[in-house]
């Protein structure tokens, strides 16, 4: 995770933020921005897992374009799991940050189910 951390703690700041604000509340516009974003910072890595998440990003984007909600809930169940994974090998100074992503993505998976 240590590739993120220069560039990606805002965006990791910024994605807590908009998500605590529930998912239902967030722009398809903005949230694909910041999609957008994680994506490039992720695609990049040389850990399987990032760019694992990178692709579950990209059909994220995809299910919120179609607004197909069953598909968002799926796509945000997976990331959550995925990113409380991550959070296990992360730097001490994002860990916390990655692992309550994590659980307010899962949260956000429940509340569309």
């Amino acid at each position: 995770m240590e590739s993120t951390q220069s560039g990606g703690q805002v965006d990791l700041s910024a994605t807590l933020s908009a998500l605590s604000g529930g998912i239902t509340a967030l722009n398809v516009d903005t949230a694909t921005s910041n999609i957008d974003g994680w994506i490039s910072t992720l695609e990049g890595s040389d850990d399987e897992a990032l760019t694992d998440i990178a692709d579950e990003l990209d059909n994220l984007k995809a299910a919120l374009q179609s607004g197909d909600a069953d598909e968002i809930a799926d796509c945000l169940e997976a990331l959550g799991d995925q990113t409380t994974e991550a959070a296990s090998r992360a730097t001490p100074d994002s860990m916390d940050q990655l692992r309550q992503l994590g659980s307010q993505l899962s949260q956000a998976a429940s509340s569309l189910r």
